[in-house]
């Protein structure tokens, strides 16, 4: 089964509801990272990176449950680069 991948993260969007186009079960869209604050602890806040990540599929050919897991997959595996590629990261 094909999945279609959309990136517009190149023109500024951060969010949009993606269309599944035949012949794909379903699009994943990508949208462009942005700073977002956060509690780091009481009292302090910080920035993390954020990208807004949605995926729009055919229902006669996958379920939510199967969608969900898809997504939190994809969710624990970017989570897990920086550390994965951190020798190869240039500081400064």
């Amino acid at each position: 089964m094909q999945l279609s991948i959309t990136n517009m993260a190149s023109v500024g969007v951060r969010s949009a509801t993606p269309v599944v186009a035949s012949p794909a079960m379903g699009t994943l869209f990508i949208g462009a990272a942005y700073e977002e604050p956060y509690t780091v602890s009481e009292g302090q806040i910080g920035l993390r990176a954020i990208a807004n990540v949605a995926l729009t599929f055919d229902h006669r050919l996958a379920n939510g449950i199967g969608a969900a897991r898809f997504m939190e997959d994809v969710r624990k595996r970017v989570s897990r680069l920086e550390r994965e590629f951190s020798e190869y990261l240039v500081e400064g």
